[in-house]
């Protein structure tokens, strides 16, 4: 086969076959294909919001130790300490 009829791009110069093989299916879209998707996504949204306190820390001064928890420690520390030694209950559960 040449080129697929629903193409509607005149200068396109991808074959059928190209076509067929740039669709793609996130891993979010089929759960049931990997269990731990859900957990996946949890852990990098987590690490979305831990990254954006992470460079708030970091540019206050704060020598944070990693990237992991850093958004609890931003909101529940009380000294400069619990900042940079990580001496904070980090509650990975919490979907705040």
């Amino acid at each position: 086969m040449t080129h697929p009829e629903s193409c509607t791009d005149p200068n396109c110069t991808l074959t059928y076959r190209e076509h067929l093989l740039s669709v793609a299916v996130s891993g979010v879209a089929l759960p049931t294909r990997n269990p731990r998707i859900a957990e996946v996504a949890r852990t990098e949204k987590r690490w979305e919001r831990d990254h954006g306190a992470f460079e708030r820390l970091t540019h206050q001064g704060y020598d944070v130790p990693h990237l992991d928890g850093a958004a609890a420690r931003e909101r529940h520390a009380t000294t400069d300490w619990d900042i940079e030694n990580g001496h904070v209950e980090v509650d990975y559960s919490d979907p705040n």
